[in-house]
């Protein structure tokens, strides 16, 4: 399963959180349906007091040129809102479009 992330700032001056459509944070069908599960943050909406994260993913379908637990370490450059979108394949997808699995 190839996956790839997409990251994205909301850098006003405000601390406020932007607004996001119903149903964008979290798990989406092909979540459940390549049985993968978060390991290290299954909240999809968190704060951290560093500029670092690193979130872990765990497939349970076979995947592509890697096994065990998928890692993003994310680092940020100022304090503020971000979206992370991560995609993915199943190994025995033939697909070129990865889907939306899951959105922080």
């Amino acid at each position: 399963m190839p996956s790839s992330v997409a990251l994205s700032s909301n850098r006003s001056n405000k601390a406020e959180r932007p607004e996001l459509a119903s149903g964008y944070l979290g798990s989406k069908p092909k979540f459940v349906e390549l049985k993968l599960t978060t390991l290290s943050h299954p909240s999809p909406e968190f704060s951290i007091e560093v500029n670092s994260v690193e979130l872990n993913l765990k497939p349970t379908k076979p995947v592509k040129k890697k096994d065990g637990a998928l890692s993003f370490l994310i680092s940020f450059s100022d304090r503020a809102h971000y979206k992370l979108e991560i995609f993915a394949l199943s190994a025995a997808d033939e697909e070129k479009a990865q889907p939306n699995v899951f959105n922080y």
